[in-house]
């Protein structure tokens, strides 16, 4: 199906053993590709071993996705406007480079389709059309996809555009090198009330959970990152849960961040340039550490790695993380932090130095709450760099040497 001019649906098939160089079971270049309870088995292609779809417009509603095997995408779209909604993406295999889902979207070539960030967001609150979107997934499940020699586990969202991925679950997804769940970038892409754990990347990359690619503006909502890691720690392990890459903005909405590992930046690692703002909700139990071996290995920043800027507000909690230093957070020399509007910081344990944070760029506090922080130096806090403080509480925080705050 080549003709640009022409649209196609399809619904009630069940495509089986397709093999061919590209688009085993739907090979498409319509203006519009629209596919409905249909079910995709044991597929085999070099790139979309399901569909590959060309320009124009590819919908998907209803339909199954399962062990599909491809060097590049299971779906292919490329260049079109994606829409999916109840779809199950499960136990397919990507051979090489990108993923499952392989999706560069039309805001690559036309720039004025695109809109901003929050009126997105102001229509997808009020349950209104959003009629500049590249990407809609909604109400899908993409779980137990492997990457077995490329970088991306699960998809490539690769967009100068606007995406929305609302009430997904991506679970125990596994990846070669980068990003065991999700990658996603462009000008607006806001995902929201969905979960991602439990996947994993084998070698040392950017994370096994969600990796924001450079100069994105996403927005986090409501949102579970939970229990990602690495299957083998290395100090070039950085970040469990979310990767923010240089010059993005990315503001996260009463989240929970937990329970994820790596070398540094256990829950997030936010590159030079980078900007994130956290809204309420949680980074705790996140676990800096370099090697698998309990004892061995040097984990910096347990809850967050910063080397940009971080801005904590709204009763952000930030608690139960551990690291060597940093428990809590890790701020280079680079880097800077501001917590403001009553963020707590409880329970974080350091090895060695800062119990709560790590210090050795810029941290700003105002109204924050540091509680029951250990490290050997400095319970709560480790500066090495510039501090400001006004109107924080500090209570039983415990530095076993020098002060139980603050040390230099």
């Amino acid at each position: 199906m080549n003709e640009s001019n022409i649209s196609v649906e399809i619904s009630n098939v069940i495509f089986v053993n397709g093999k061919g160089l590209s688009g085993a079971s739907i090979s498409s270049g319509a203006r519009s590709l629209s596919v409905d309870k249909c079910g995709f088995f044991n597929n085999i292609a070099v790139i979309g071993a399901s569909i590959s779809q060309t320009g124009g417009e590819l919908r998907i509603k209803n339909s199954s996705f399962r062990r599909n095997a491809a060097d590049t995408g299971i779906i292919d779209c490329q260049y079109c406007r994606l829409f999916m909604e109840n779809d199950v993406l499960a136990d397919n295999v990507a051979l090489s480079s990108r993923c499952v889902l392989n999706f560069t979207g039309v805001g690559m070539l036309n720039p004025e389709n695109r809109c901003e960030i929050i009126d997105i967001y102001s229509k997808y609150k009020r349950g209104d059309d959003i009629d500049c979107l590249d990407l809609a997934m909604r109400n899908c499940t993409i779980e137990h996809n492997r990457g077995l020699r490329g970088r991306f586990g699960l998809s490539m969202v690769s967009a100068a555009g606007n995406s929305l991925i609302d009430n997904c679950d991506f679970r125990s997804n596994d990846a070669a090198q980068y990003a065991g769940a999700l990658s996603v970038g462009g000008d607006a892409v806001i995902i929201a009330n969905c979960t991602i754990e439990y996947n994993t990347a084998i070698k040392p990359g950017l994370t096994p959970g969600l990796w924001i690619m450079g100069s994105s503006n996403v927005l986090i909502d409501r949102c579970l990152i939970a229990d990602n890691h690495y299957l083998h720690l290395s100090p070039g392990s950085c970040s469990g849960g979310i990767f923010i890459a240089s010059d993005s903005n990315v503001t996260m909405h009463d989240c929970t961040i937990s329970n994820n590992w790596a070398a540094n930046g256990g829950g997030i690692y936010i590159q030079p340039g980078a900007i994130l703002i956290v809204d309420g909700g949680e980074i705790l139990g996140n676990i800096a550490r370099s090697s698998n071996r309990h004892r061995d290995g040097v984990g910096l920043g347990g809850g967050i790695y910063n080397d940009g800027t971080l801005i904590l507000r709204d009763y952000a909690i930030i608690a139960r993380n551990m690291a060597d230093a940093g428990a809590g957070i890790y701020n280079t020399e680079g880097g800077r932090v501001r917590a403001e509007g009553n963020s707590y910081f409880i329970g974080n344990q350091a090895k060695d130095k800062g119990g709560a944070i790590f210090n050795n760029g810029s941290v700003a506090l105002e109204c924050a709450t540091f509680a029951d922080n250990e490290a050997f130096f400095g319970g709560s806090i480790y500066n090495l760099g510039d501090l400001t403080e006004a109107d924080s509480r500090f209570c039983k925080n415990i530095g076993l040497r020098q002060n139980t705050s603050f040390s230099r």
